[in-house]
């Protein structure tokens, strides 16, 4: 909507053949902290997930940076169930190197932690961005067993006045 505010959701395919089963599908709200031009970037984001058999609301803190061709971006927030109580606290630290300007790599560590528990979960991955607006990944990872994935992102841009 705005170089500040975004709307976002996303969806997550899953079972033993391809696409089988719809195990998540978001909708969810970011608000920007930074000014564009910051070398840091803050933003704070809230998503609930409607395609979960586990009503699940998420507030997060996400911040990230980029020196040169190395980035990392670092999440940390909340599992909110239903009456909006705390379910679990959940975290992602994501590091990414650039080879150019279309290409680049990734890795990162993903997972929930508090209420006696810790989960740690990897994945790492290879994105290539088609257009400033377009971009396409892969992955492979360990979460309870391992799993391959794919990803577009693609951001709409909002209408000159």
């Amino acid at each position: 909507f705005s170089e500040r505010f975004e709307v976002n959701s996303g969806f997550v395919l899953s079972g033993d053949s391809f696409g089988n089963d719809l195990e998540s599908f978001t909708v969810g709200a970011r608000y920007n902290l930074s000014k564009k031009d910051n070398k840091v970037q803050s933003s704070l984001q809230l998503s609930h997930d409607l395609g979960s058999t586990i009503s699940n609301t998420q507030l997060i803190y996400i911040l990230s940076s980029s020196l040169e061709k190395l980035g990392y971006t670092v999440n940390l927030g909340l599992n909110l169930n239903d009456n909006f109580g705390f379910d679990n606290g959940v975290y992602i630290f994501n590091l990414s190197y650039a080879f150019n300007d279309k290409v680049g790599v990734f890795a990162e560590t993903y997972g929930t932690f508090l209420n006696d528990s810790f989960q740690m979960n990897l994945d790492t991955g290879v994105y290539y961005l088609l257009n400033n607006n377009l971009q396409l990944d892969v992955l492979i990872g360990r979460n309870e067993g391992f799993f391959a994935g794919a990803g577009v992102t693609w951001r709409v841009l909002p209408q000159k006045k």
